[in-house]
């Protein structure tokens, strides 16, 4: 029996970046995701997360609610990040917490791949990921996008994934506008939902 899910993380504050910087829309961009996926029947899961929490609070708390359901090859989940993005001179691509710091991103930042493999590590077959974050340097979503099929395409009972979709507010070298992405998506879905009508299942991405 198919079941969706939908998570949202991010937090308007950060610890160690100056004021400037800080995201004022992303409660506001987070409720209103909750919103719209849940007009098309996505459960609300893991409230709260990523409001003052590190990066191992936040790996932890996925872990186990991954557990707990149980996930299977049948469930949809929707992972949405409204947070700071960066790419690393490795180009790997990470989120910022509450108390990352820029100089230290391995250790404080939470790396997205790293957030895809943990609901990923069962059965799970199909995931949204939404990223309304800034690149942060050059190719960093097509980098971040080939990692996750890496990380998805393949599960423990070795069938291959058939759905991985990846969404992102921002191209290389873009700087994602805070409170921009999600008012633009909901108008974008329902343009969409108008034309295509009752009869169609699924909504076209593109």
């Amino acid at each position: 029996m198919e079941r969706r899910f939908f998570i949202a993380r991010g937090s308007n504050r950060y610890q160690h970046l100056p004021a400037a910087e800080q995201l004022e829309f992303v409660q506001t961009d987070k409720q209103a995701a909750a919103r719209l996926f849940g007009d098309f029947g996505y459960e609300p899961a893991l409230p709260g997360l990523g409001e003052y929490d590190g990066a191992d609070q936040i790996r932890q708390k996925l872990r186990l609610w991954a557990t707990d359901v149980a996930l299977t090859s049948d469930d949809i989940v929707v992972l949405h990040f409204a947070d700071h993005g960066v790419t690393a001179p490795s180009d790997r691509h990470y989120l910022f917490c509450w108390d990352s710091s820029p100089e230290d991103l391995a250790a404080t930042a939470l790396a997205t791949e790293d957030l895809v493999r943990i609901p990923c590590n069962g059965d799970l077959r199909h995931l949204l990921l939404v990223l309304d974050t800034c690149a942060g340097g050059a190719g960093s979503a097509e980098a971040t996008a080939l990692a996750l099929q890496r990380v998805v395409y393949g599960t423990p009972s070795g069938s291959a994934s058939s759905g991985l979709w990846f969404l992102a507010s921002a191209r290389r070298k873009d700087i994602a506008g805070d409170g921009k992405f999600t008012a633009a998506l909901t108008e974008a879905v329902a343009v969409t939902s108008g034309r295509t009508g009752q009869r169609q299942q699924y909504l076209d991405l593109t």
